[in-house]
């Protein structure tokens, strides 16, 4: 007479329980059987150009000249008439229409020994296809030149304040 055992099911069931949660562990994971994730895509920037945009530099140089010279006009410290003139003093170069074409600010005063102060002053790229120029510093000294004038003077200014000599 042949026995039959009595099916297992409970370990069966186990087992295939087992084997269920291990693929969705395995999944969640990103395991061999799961295809990799994408990585989020963002569009790549635009290069950008390193070089600089079209145009000359305007460099310049104020002069404050000195009806005496004192400790204080030595040390190029501001006095009336031009106590808007010092280190870091708005300079704005515009065109013909009013639009500002450039920014920047007077350097040190650099007293030249006898009754002057010297404040140099660098603007890059200004357009240079304007036909009329405006140097304004601190906004009330005001020195207009047209393109020729500036481009023959090799897109330097150069002015003065009080009277030389």
């Amino acid at each position: 007479m042949t026995t039959f055992a009595a099916p297992r099911r409970p370990r069966t069931l186990a087992a295939l329980a087992a084997l269920l949660l291990t693929a969705g562990t395995a999944s969640a994971c990103g395991g061999d059987d799961a295809p990799p994730a994408a990585a989020p895509t963002t569009p790549a920037a635009a290069p950008s150009s390193s070089a600089p945009p079209p145009g000359v530099t305007v460099t310049g140089v104020m002069r404050r000249h000195f009806d005496q010279v004192t400790a204080t006009t030595q040390q190029c410290i501001p006095s009336a008439p031009f106590l808007d003139i010092r280190s870091g003093t708005a300079v704005i170069i515009r065109d013909e229409s009013d639009a500002i074409l450039g920014q920047s600010k007077l350097g040190p005063g650099k007293f030249d020994g006898v009754r002057t102060c010297a404040y140099e002053f660098s603007i890059p790229r200004v357009r240079d296809d304007a036909e009329k120029y405006e140097l304004s510093i601190s906004g009330s000294h005001r020195y207009p030149r047209t393109q020729a004038e500036l481009s023959a003077a090799g897109w330097k200014f150069e002015v003065e304040l009080g009277k030389a000599g």
